[in-house]
């Protein structure tokens, strides 16, 4: 397994079945969590962009991102 495939199963393994909000600049982490608007909330009031993802189970097959700005 490349360093590449390391980090996606370490990401999914820490956020699965939670939404993350992750930096445009940095690609990082801002906001973790399971309640969706609690997270949309937090961002709108940092004023900062950002991209919004549902991180599925760690067996799932499928990923999708939504993109808020």
């Amino acid at each position: 397994m490349n360093e590449q495939n390391r980090k996606l199963v370490k990401f999914k393994r820490k956020y699965q079945n939670m939404w993350v909000a992750i930096d445009l600049v940095t690609g990082g982490v801002i906001l973790s969590g399971r309640n969706l608007k609690r997270i949309a909330d937090k961002m709108f009031k940092k004023k900062q962009d950002y991209i919004l993802e549902k991180v599925p189970p760690l067996n799932s097959p499928f990923v999708f991102t939504v993109v808020l700005c």
